[in-house]
């Protein structure tokens, strides 16, 4: 608060003496006790009082203003000061604890809920999920159309449709440890990030044992501690494969995230 607002705040509650100096009220010293010692009603009853007519013939009291409401206006002026003092100073510190309490907020959240660091896979280097899988990646290229590796007299094949977009390929070889057979899409869910912000979904296929044919994974099971070769297509826009921004894929296994940094 500054010094303008200060001295407004004196002015409106010493107003009804004001008022009654102006007018040369004969009960200005009774005026200025209730306006000095009674706040809130007080002040109405004085400011009423103040603006009250005078009869001719109340007595004559002379009110001496620098004997009597002089140091009391400087008493009022220095508690007000002390008030607003301390009213900053609570608000002060008020704030700083605010600021405290959201750094050491942070803090702990920070400590209680540390950032999850990724965990990147690499290419041949396989990844072991305990009682459910184990994956290694041998493969990821962009193509535009996906033959079987030993293609037979008939076969299923991926070709792109768009023009303007292409194939991002992932291969990869997964062995069941679990105890029982699981159909082959229940391994893994793949799904890419390019430019760290546009998100994809893949496809997915599954060889046949000689690798003569594709066959499609929600119908073709796995046996325990056997192994099957899936392959991911996820197309996207042609564009990325021959840019600098990222691509990124993220493999989930059994409810975590594991990451191949494609560029």
């Amino acid at each position: 608060m500054g010094i303008t607002g200060f001295l407004v705040i004196l002015i409106v509650w010493f107003l009804p003496t004001i008022i009654a100096v102006s007018k040369k009220k004969l009960s200005t010293n009774a005026i200025f006790t209730v306006n000095l010692i009674l706040p809130f009603i007080g002040w109405i009853i004085a400011l009423v009082w103040a603006l009250k007519i005078d009869r001719v013939d109340q007595v004559d009291v002379k009110f001496s203003f620098k004997h009597y409401c002089l140091p009391a206006i400087i008493f009022s002026i220095m508690l007000l000061g002390v008030i607003i003092t301390s009213l900053n100073q609570i608000k002060s510190i008020t704030e700083i604890n605010n600021t405290s309490q959201t750094t050491e907020s942070s803090i702990t959240g920070s400590i209680l809920n540390p950032i999850p660091q990724k965990e990147f896979i690499e290419i041949n280097k396989p990844i072991t999920v305990p009682d459910n899988c184990r994956i290694m990646i041998d493969e990821v290229n962009f193509t535009k159309i996906l033959t079987p590796p030993t293609p037979g007299r008939f076969f299923y094949q991926y070709e792109i449709k768009n023009k303007e977009n292409i194939y991002l390929h992932l291969s990869m070889i997964v062995k069941n440890l679990k105890t029982k057979y699981t159909t082959a899409d229940k391994f893994a869910d793949v799904k890419v990030k390019y430019d760290n912000k546009y998100n994809y979904n893949a496809f997915t296929t599954i060889e046949n044992d000689d690798g003569t044919d594709f066959t499609y994974t929600n119908i073709t099971s796995i046996d325990p501690l056997m192994t099957g070769k899936l392959h991911f297509l996820i197309e996207i826009p042609k564009i990325a494969a021959t840019n600098n921004l990222p691509i990124e894929i993220m493999i989930k296994l059994n409810d975590k995230n594991y990451y191949y940094k494609v560029k």
